[in-house]
């Protein structure tokens, strides 16, 4: 059987990544199968995180609880395989593009875990960084409107 789950898993990362239409309902036994053996854990962090390209899919991954679950995947894996590490600071990246999701990547303790794989290299350093990039970036858009209105108003003040 897991033989076969792992096909499975496969064959829908495959089908997002290659832009096919994956139901909804795909979405939920991806999610079930975070904490699996790592060549599973691999292929439902990348499907995961290439279905989460999609608006509506990011919100129905979140829902379904998969953040909490990538997170665990990730404090349980800091020693271990990085492409699942990398696949699943991929799919938190591109979750965290929903300003819901980057609060609670962030409140439910994802920027420690995500932090630690900066110490690293390759992908899952990457994909780290990306994420971190998106959960920062309201704060950072906030800091660049903050300081484009100063200069607007020192400008029209001189």
């Amino acid at each position: 059987p897991v033989k076969e789950t792992e096909r499975a898993v496969r064959a829908l990362a495959d089908l997002a990544i290659n832009g096919w239409k994956v139901s909804a309902g795909a979405i939920l036994p991806l999610i079930a199968l975070l904490g699996g053996s790592d060549t599973v854990n691999q292929h439902a962090a990348l499907a995961l995180g290439t279905l989460a390209l999609n608006d509506d899919n990011r919100a129905t991954i979140a829902s379904a609880c998969a953040i909490p679950l990538l997170i665990t995947l990730l404090i349980a894996l800091l020693g271990g395989s990085d492409i699942v590490k990398a696949y699943a600071a991929l799919a938190l990246a591109r979750l965290a593009r929903n300003d819901d999701n980057r609060a609670m990547i962030a409140s439910l303790g994802g920027i420690p875990p995500l932090t630690a794989l900066l110490s690293g290299s390759g992908e899952a350093k990457e994909q780290a960084a990306r994420a971190l990039n998106a959960i920062n970036a309201p704060a950072a858009d906030q800091d660049a409107r903050r300081d484009r209105k100063k200069m607007k108003t020192a400008h029209d003040e001189s």
